[in-house]
């Protein structure tokens, strides 16, 4: 069990903060919509609005690259930190235990995957079009390269000194948010303006779709396990 928790830790402040990000970025998502609807008692304002936001919605072809570099980054930190519990896990549990925890392990990283993969997918919406949408593979992947190392950034944060209250967290919530957006506009200026920037990108994620013909079975076999050996 302490292992779990061990795992768990190092996943946490990432992923919490991640999530606070998706929740005051989905709030705002949520007043921008709520607009249409004050502004017209029969809806046709909200339908509109529907309608727009469901047209940015991006591709299969343009979805799966960006999916797979989250992938390879989510589970590369994973096995690179788990990596350095299995010598005293070989000592504390069976081989039996030791499977069960690198299951949970796998499974946690499929769901935090999903949950920066949503956050991605947020941000196109709410986003001006020629802002993001128009070139979503490489946008995509900058945010989610900028996501990583803002990760990376918390986790030894939280390590050092720690986030002490809730100002603090909104903080560097609204800092993150702030730095996105910048860029975001900074990064879609040099695409239009120098394509090989935008093509570079691209490439890199379209290499990454291998890991996601690896990882998300492995994710799902994993939460699969997890969920049977719970409920049982």
């Amino acid at each position: 069990m302490s292992a779990t928790l061990g795992i768990a830790a190092m996943i946490y402040p990432p992923f919490c903060f991640l999530v606070g990000a998706l929740t005051t970025i989905g709030c705002a998502a949520f007043v921008r919509t709520k607009k249409a609807i004050i502004l017209s008692p029969y809806g046709s304002n909200w339908y509109n609005e529907c309608m727009r936001v469901l047209s940015k919605i991006p591709t299969r072809q343009e979805l799966l690259p960006v999916f797979s570099l989250i992938l390879f980054f989510v589970y590369s930190w994973t096995i690179y930190r788990m990596l350095f519990q299995i010598p005293s896990w070989l000592y504390s549990h069976s081989k039996t235990g030791i499977f069960f925890l690198v299951a949970y392990v796998f499974a946690v990283a499929l769901i935090e995957s999903l949950f920066l993969f949503g956050f991605i997918l947020l941000v196109n919406l709410i986003l001006p079009r020629r802002l993001f949408r128009d070139q979503f593979i490489a946008q995509g992947s900058l945010m989610v390269i900028a996501c990583t190392i803002w990760a990376l950034i918390l986790k030894f944060q939280n390590a050092s000194s720690g986030l002490r209250n809730l100002l603090e967290v909104s903080a560097w919530i609204l800092v993150f948010i702030l730095s996105l957006l910048i860029i975001a506009v900074v990064s879609s200026f040099l695409m239009q303006r120098y394509q090989r920037v935008k093509s570079v990108l691209e490439a890199i994620a379209d290499r990454m779709i291998i890991f996601a013909w690896i990882y998300v079975p492995v994710g799902l076999v994993s939460l699969a396990i997890v969920l049977v050996r719970n409920l049982i």
